[in-house]
């Protein structure tokens, strides 16, 4: 840590045993300067933006400061998109799952100027629509889920991942 109080350097111990390492992801990035640390270093911004101009104008700008790093990638290429999931067959029901989700927002993120970001809630039609716009504008190659573990009970966070597996994964290539 600086004398200022910033963090300037984490070490991990014990160092990763695989080589190369696993990718190491930034995620929460929604400033110019993540995404440019993480194209120099080869990392990998999970963006929780739905905001289409925003997230072509970080891509672009990973994209410009990878090539500057020496390597060459397709639009959407080492750029993970995310965002918080709420899906259940009834659009009320979702909603209602949504809930702990936007009280902990609210109480834990937005008071230090932390954005909402993406959020998918709906049934998997809504879902699925959602994101085909998504990956259709931004070609993204990962999607990172945010769920309500820890804030919702389990056997609600289970029927999120499995109606998410079985309704809408299915339908997205």
């Amino acid at each position: 840590m600086g004398a200022d109080g910033r963090l300037t350097e984490i070490g991990i111990t014990p160092r990763p045993l695989q080589k190369p390492h696993p990718p190491i992801y930034f995620p929460f990035a929604f400033s110019m300067t993540t995404v440019r640390h993480g194209a120099r270093v080869g990392g990998i911004p999970v963006l929780l933006s739905g905001d289409i101009d925003f997230c072509k104008g970080l891509f672009t700008v990973y994209q410009e400061e990878a090539a500057k790093a020496g390597r060459l990638l397709k639009w959407g290429e080492s750029v993970a998109l995310g965002g918080f999931l709420s899906v259940a067959n009834d659009a009320g029901k979702a909603e209602a799952f949504a809930q702990p989700y936007r009280w902990a927002h609210d109480e834990w993120f937005t008071p230090f100027g932390f954005p909402k970001g993406l959020e998918l809630i709906g049934d998997p039609d809504t879902i699925t629509r959602q994101l085909e716009t998504l990956q259709q504008a931004l070609h993204f190659d990962e999607f990172f889920i945010w769920l309500n573990q820890g804030l919702s009970p389990h056997e609600q966070v289970l029927d999120n991942l499995e109606l998410f597996a079985a309704k809408v994964m299915p339908r997205l290539r």
